[in-house]
């Protein structure tokens, strides 16, 4: 009877196949693209991710080395087998911080793979390039998995494939564009929670390559990396002047809602993740600069959009209540002064004739308003504002009222459908102006007899009593209710 061949039962490694093809003298390329497709596929278990070893990695790289000195010869091919080997690198990475701390090498390999693609720095995507855009993917795919809750390979990518996600962005696929967003935003979201030092000039420029990419599409990681980009101070004015006046619209609503969604003063802390102050400070000396330009609009003869400055000014509005965060705003002093000329301005310009500054009051006239023009909500916004930048300012305080002011705004009390809530705004910058301020109070109690009939309700509001005293009127906090 035979002897019976004793059996190895010993568990074979998951790339022994692959590194036995490698150490072939000539090595079969379909063999080597067959293992690779079976590794891709077995690397979708977690238990076999976290098996990988440095010397698996190695063996990786090596492939990358085979394929890419193909590439000059049988570019197909090589392209082939390259887009097959980022595929495997991007699955042995997914949420295995044991691989992507052994992962370096290859990550740097991948920046010789994309220098090798002259397909990229064309600019242009067409059809019969459809396989340079599937390897593209599957590069940044793989970039995207190396660095996902990992600061040292982020920091790696931040620092040295700057140009290289720039022509992803600008290659022109929409799936790479998203896949590239998402890098970007992971880097991004990493650096900023680390507080790491940001390159001003490169995040703007991120800022501009991701708006102009994705501006009229539904990106949902282009709108994270735009709010990204947002927290670090100085942005803004990178992206400014390289930026469309479409394109400009676009960041400012992000920025518009990113405010809304934050919590009021009392939850709200600077730990917490917001538009940075510098990019909103420069806001300010944009509507100091250009917002009386909008005065023009009656004429259609202003050369600066006016929507721009319309959305400036919101989001001022909207950033100055919150206190605990951009309370600098409030010595902002041409802020301030630029407001309220520009609300005595539109307020005498409405008053001369029927224009779009002239206040709706008829019901029966309100659906005639264009809600879409510019001036809808600007005088409220601006009443807004110059609530915020007066709340417990005493200083602010007393230069509205020496501007004129406080007349001004109780005269923006009646209801007006060309600005929803703007009697709301007003009484609450009323009430404002006048608290723990004796001199607005006794401006207040001074006003002319017929001026405060006309205002009785707005008084009301404000829980103060009016009397009548030697033709004037005396106001004093109304009595509480027993």
């Amino acid at each position: 009877m035979d002897n019976m061949e004793e059996i190895d039962t010993a568990p074979v490694h998951a790339f022994s196949n692959l590194k036995r093809i490698l150490s072939n003298a000539e090595v079969s390329k379909i063999e080597l693209i067959e293992e690779i497709q079976v590794l891709t596929e077995k690397m979708k278990d977690p238990t076999e991710r976290e098996k990988i070893t440095e010397d698996d990695i190695k063996t990786v790289d090596q492939v990358l080395s085979y394929f890419l000195l193909r590439s000059n010869t049988d570019n197909i091919s090589a392209h082939s087998g390259l887009t097959d080997c980022c595929r495997l690198l991007r699955n042995m990475c997914v949420q295995c911080t044991s691989t992507q701390d052994k992962l370096l090498p290859c990550i740097e390999k991948i920046k010789s793979v994309i220098l090798s693609c002259t397909d990229l720095k064309r600019g242009i995507h067409k059809t019969e390039s459809e396989s340079s855009s599937v390897l593209f993917r599957c590069i940044v795919q793989f970039i995207g998995n190396s660095i996902v809750g990992h600061p040292k390979n982020q920091q790696y990518v931040w620092d040295n494939f700057q140009d290289e996600l720039s022509d992803f962005l600008n290659y022109g696929d929409d799936k790479l564009t998203t896949y590239t967003c998402m890098v970007y935003h992971n880097c991004l979201r990493g650096l900023l929670d680390r507080k790491s030092v940001m390159d001003v000039e490169h995040c703007g420029k991120i800022l501009c390559d991701v708006v102009q990419s994705t501006v009229d599409k539904e990106s949902e990681y282009g709108l994270y990396v735009v709010e990204d980009c947002l927290e670090v101070d100085g942005t803004l004015a990178e992206a400014d002047p390289v930026l469309s006046d479409h394109e400009m619209l676009f960041v400012l609503e992000i920025l518009i809602n990113e405010l809304k969604k934050l919590p009021r003063n009392s939850d709200v802390s600077n730990s917490s993740t917001h538009p940075s102050l510098g990019n909103l400070k420069y806001l300010v000396t944009q509507v100091a600069t250009h917002a009386t330009a909008i005065l023009n609009i009656v004429e259609q003869k202003i050369e600066t959009n006016p929507h721009i400055i319309v959305k400036q000014i919101e989001i001022l509005g909207l950033a100055s209540s919150l206190h605990n965060l951009y309370g600098e705003l409030q010595n902002e002093a041409d802020l301030l002064t630029t407001c309220l000329y520009l609300l005595h301005s539109i307020h005498r310009l409405g008053k001369c004739g029927d224009n779009v500054f002239s206040s709706v009051e008829k019901v029966t006239e309100a659906q005639k308003v264009d809600v879409h023009h510019p001036a809808y909500g600007l005088k409220k916004d601006i009443i807004r504002l110059l609530a915020n930048l007066v709340h417990e300012h005493k200083a602010n305080q007393d230069k509205v009222r020496e501007m004129d002011g406080l007349p001004l705004i109780l005269d923006q009390t009646n209801i007006d459908a060309r600005n929803p809530y703007i009697s709301q705004w007003a009484i609450l910058a009323i009430h404002n102006l006048c608290e723990n301020n004796a001199e607005n109070q006794k401006l207040l109690s001074d006003l002319k007899i017929q001026g405060v009939c006309n205002k009785s309700a707005v008084i009301e509001e404000l829980g103060i009593e009016v009397q009548l005293k030697d033709g004037k009127v005396s106001v004093k906090p109304k009595p509480q209710d027993r």
